[in-house]
Order: C-alpha cells, then sequence, then structure tokens
C-alpha cells in the first residue's frame, strides 16, 4: 500500500489479484483449530439464536459480532449455501460473498508488489492465526498445539 501513498489516482482497488477458491484456506485453518465448517446461513442463523434469557447488552458484550447482524444476513441471502460459503468451493472467479470483482489495473500500474504477489496459501492463513493469538510457532518454526 506505501507504493500507491502518492498516486494522483482518487480511487484504487484493493484486493488480492490471484484469488483462491475459499477452501484452500477455510478447511486447514478449521481443521488445525479443530472447529466444524457448517454453510453460512446455518451460522448466521445461530447466531441470531444466541441464548434468550440474556439481556441484549449482555449478549453484544459477549459476542461482538451482533452488532453486525444485518450486514451478516445481507451476505446470508446472497452466497451459496455451501460448507464455508464465501466462495464456491471450485470457483476463484468471483469474490467472497458473491461481491463484484474490482478492477486492479491502476492498482497495478503503481504497485509491482500486487502485481507480483502469490497467491493465499494455508502458511499465509497460519501467519494470521498465530497474529490473532489462536496458534502458537515453537522455536523449531513448527506450530505447537
Amino acid at each position: 500500500m506505501l507504493e500507491m501513498c502518492d498516486a494522483p489516482n482518487q480511487v484504487l482497488h484493493l484486493a488480492h489479484p490471484k484469488p483462491v477458491p475459499w477452501t484452500t484456506i477455510v478447511t486447514p485453518v478449521s481443521e488445525t483449530l479443530r472447529l466444524p465448517l457448517i454453510p453460512y446461513s446455518q451460522w448466521v442463523s445461530k447466531l441470531e439464536s444466541g441464548e434468550s434469557g440474556e439481556s441484549t447488552s449482555g449478549k453484544t458484550e459477549r459476542n461482538p459480532a451482533l452488532h453486525l447482524q444485518e450486514f451478516f444476513r445481507s451476505f446470508a441471502s446472497s452466497s451459496a449455501d455451501s460448507v464455508g460459503d464465501g466462495m464456491d468451493s471450485s470457483s476463484v472467479s468471483g469474490e467472497a460473498m458473491g461481491s463484484r470483482q474490482l478492477c486492479l489495473q491502476e492498482a497495478f500500474k503503481l504497485s509491482p508488489s500486487l502485481r507480483n504477489c502469490e497467491p493465499l496459501s494455508f502458511d499465509e492463513a497460519k501467519k494470521w492465526l498465530v497474529s490473532w493469538g489462536l496458534m502458537e510457532w515453537g522455536k523449531d518454526g513448527h506450530e505447537r498445539e
């Protein structure tokens, strides 16, 4: 993004230029965290149902995702109901959640890093998990449970 700071353009789209199927990332992450994959619409339903005895403020304090219910619900109606959702596991031509694909031509002109980046992989996702405190790296460079 630093390569784009002094761009004369008012708007530059930023997205990964080499998309991969959602399952390339989410399946190994779910296995690593030992969490089941469920259809997105089922996840939204579980989020909305919550525990009925608790006050609204108590629910949102415990689960901040509840503040974004409408946002999540808007994608539930537009995405396919496959496990993991976000992107059909066989397709790499669209964007996550059925969003329109962004034009990156102007960003490519300004950013060799964006133009030349590698497709996302589980190795990148491992770095996210470590940074979020969900996984640790041992001294030998391998993940620890």
